[in-house]
Order: C-alpha cells, then sequence, then structure tokens
C-alpha cells in the first residue's frame, strides 16, 4: 500500500526493520538508528523545509521530538511523558489507524473550507448587492440561505458517520 503522503521515516530502530517498513510504505527516504536527541534536529531540518513533520514515539525519550513535531502520535502503553508530550493517542498499536485518523482530518478541513466558502459567498453578493440596489429584505434573505447552507454543510459529516455505521 503506498502512504503517498509519507516522504521520510526517522526511526531509532535498526536498519533492516526501518528498511522493510519502508519498502511496506512504499517511502523512498529514511533513516535509521537515529538517536533521540537527533529526532528532534531532524524534524527542524524538515520543517526548515517546509515539510509538515508526524513524529510517532512512545519512550521517554521521544518526549522532545514528540513536542517539536507538528503532529505528534504516541500509543496507549507508551510512557507518560510521551503520552503526555503526543497530539494524539492510539488506543491499540496497530498503525493502520493512522490512514483513517489523516483520513477523518483531511474531510475535516476540506468540510471547514468549504462551509467558509458558502457561508462567505452570500454575505459578498450582498455587499455587492448594495451597488446593484438589493434591498434589506434581499440582503437578510441571502446571508440566511448562506447560514442555513453552512448549517447543513457543518452536520453533513456527522449524518453519514451515522450512516456508515447503521448501513
Amino acid at each position: 500500500m503506498r502512504w503517498h503522503w509519507i516522504e521520510s521515516i526517522v526511526s531509532g530502530d535498526h536498519q533492516t526493520p526501518t528498511q522493510k517498513l519502508a519498502e511496506a510504505l512504499e517511502v523512498d527516504s529514511y533513516s535509521a538508528e537515529v538517536l533521540p536527541q537527533h529526532k528532534a534536529d531532524l524534524i527542524k531540518q524538515m520543517q526548515a523545509e517546509n515539510k509538515v513533520v508526524c513524529y510517532i514515539g512512545g519512550g521517554i525519550n521521544n518526549t522532545i521530538a514528540l513536542k517539536q513535531a507538528d503532529i505528534s502520535i504516541s500509543l496507549q502503553g507508551a510512557s507518560s511523558a510521551a503520552v503526555d508530550s503526543a497530539q494524539v493517542i492510539l488506543m491499540n498499536s496497530d498503525l493502520e489507524q493512522l490512514i483513517r485518523l489523516f483520513d477523518v482530518a483531511k474531510a475535516y478541513n476540506d468540510n471547514i473550507k468549504r462551509t467558509r466558502m458558502i457561508t462567505l459567498i452570500p454575505t459578498i453578493v450582498t455587499i455587492g448587492g448594495f451597488f446593484l440596489h438589493f434591498g434589506l429584505v434581499q440582503s437578510i434573505i441571502l446571508n440566511q440561505i448562506g447560514r442555513i447552507t453552512g448549517a447543513i454543510n457543518v452536520i453533513q459529516p456527522f449524518v453519514k458517520h451515522r450512516h456508515e455505521n447503521h448501513a
């Protein structure tokens, strides 16, 4: 399976398992046997290259890297320092959950952008409408249409999720 959004893997693990993981995920760039104190430096370097860094770690020595990363993930049962530092805690060690996590995050961002546009367009039309001699009633109706449509759009993921779980 190709995780096209992963550009590089940084691991403290040995060369062979890291290479196997990179091959399984079809990721070309990886670093193995990286010492804990160097992980945060690598993350800073990637961020300086305008890359978004997601770091997954569970040991006490991962806390600095977890705090430095844009997205930090730890696992249930990890050290309390790692769990406290991470933004997301996976409730089991199945990293397949990451696919779902990133799909949900992308859908959320897409929904927010769409809602912003749905509510902004009637406002822009209303402002332009004053030059076309829109009245107060037309302006109010346009804004209410934008708000109602935006509200419907906001609840779509919830409705879709409920539908998927009942199917």
